[in-house]
């Protein structure tokens, strides 16, 4: 039944089951300390930041 639903709405069933997950506090933690570092050193590059 959902499958029928979704195809009259032209969206895939996986999209109408899925729910995503938002970040965990860690990985925002990291995503926030490497834009700091490279708003202070943009010129270390790709190789100095890895």
């Amino acid at each position: 039944m959902i499958g029928l639903q979704c195809g009259l709405l032209a969206i895939t069933r996986s999209s109408f089951c899925y729910t995503p997950k938002g970040e965990s506090d860690e990985n925002l933690m990291l995503m926030r300390l490497i834009d700091k570092q490279i708003l202070e050193t943009p010129f270390y590059g790709v190789r100095h930041m890895s």
